[in-house]
């Protein structure tokens, strides 16, 4: 399961759960939906910023220009004053 990107704190909660003699099973489930739903998160935060990554390196070239342009400006305005 720790392939599975379960932590080992929910891992050792799991195995803790397995060796009491009473029927675990909904409480060991609920540890892997928790794990599941921490994964689901974390997924999306990777997405977002996956998303933000590629959308700088989609307009690189745009961006570098535009702050060339703006440094170039700004250099010609304080010349002015």
């Amino acid at each position: 399961m720790r392939k599975a990107g379960v932590s080992i704190e929910a891992l050792v909660e799991f195995v803790e759960l397995y060796r009491l003699k009473t029927d675990t099973r909904a409480a060991q489930k609920q540890i892997l939906v928790e794990q599941r739903d921490k994964l689901e998160q974390q997924k999306r935060e990777i997405e977002k910023t996956l998303n933000y990554l590629n959308y700088k390196l989609d307009n690189f070239e745009n961006h570098v220009l535009n702050y060339e342009i703006e440094k170039l400006h700004y250099k010609i305005d304080k010349k002015d004053q």
